[in-house]
């Protein structure tokens, strides 16, 4: 969790936003048909940041904040 809080510094509300809803969509793909409450993981947030860094590159990731390393 930690190097996905430090992989967020900088970036817009918005995006911290969408991020969150991203992860979630990511839970429920992940678990099909539900019976009881959604289980969110450290990797479907990992993996909707990696998708959507995939989007964010050049002056599209400055945008949103995110810093070339």
């Amino acid at each position: 969790m930690d190097k996905l809080v430090v992989e967020s510094d900088g970036t817009t509300p918005a995006f911290l936003k969408e991020w969150v809803h991203r992860s979630v969509q990511i839970a429920l793909e992940r678990m099909g048909e539900l019976t009881q409450g959604v289980g969110l993981s450290n990797e479907d947030l990992r993996h909707a940041m990696s998708e959507m860094r995939k989007f964010s590159e050049g002056s599209t990731g400055r945008i949103i904040g995110f810093h070339v390393r």
